[in-house]
């Protein structure tokens, strides 16, 4: 097993919560560890995210 962290977009939206993040990721295949904004762009958040390698 390999952990590693990658930038994801998820598309912004109204009512952000972590429910939103971890539903994405998860619907994108990603089994991740941890998850952190790092940036906000104008149509998308920018997370880092430590994941088991796919």
């Amino acid at each position: 097993m390999k952990i590693i962290s990658s930038e994801i977009k998820l598309p912004k939206t109204d009512n952000p919560s972590s429910e939103y993040f971890e539903k994405g990721l998860s619907e994108l295949g990603y089994k991740f560890i941890r998850w952190a904004i790092v940036k906000i762009e104008e149509d998308n958040f920018v997370l880092n995210v430590s994941h088991i390698e796919q």
